[in-house]
């Protein structure tokens, strides 16, 4: 039961960072400023694009076997 509660937080993290980065990539796309605005070359180099947010190790196997075990409890 710990393993799927703890593989549960590690997706909520993961979604959590990735909308913060969708958020911050689509602040400076949509920047007024035109100077102060992404270029589409550093935007393609953006975090968010190139899923450097994603840092955090996860293995779905570990999912699975926390799946497992939860409905053979059942």
């Amino acid at each position: 039961m710990d393993l799927i509660f703890k593989s549960r937080i590690i997706l909520k993290r993961r979604l959590l960072r990735t909308r913060m980065a969708f958020v911050d990539l689509l602040k400076q796309l949509l920047h007024l400023d035109g100077d102060q605005r992404i270029s589409p070359h550093y935007a393609l180099q953006h975090y968010f694009i190139t899923k450097l947010h994603l840092t955090e190790p996860f293995d779905s196997r570990d999912r699975l076997t926390a799946a497992s075990k939860f409905i053979m409890s059942i």
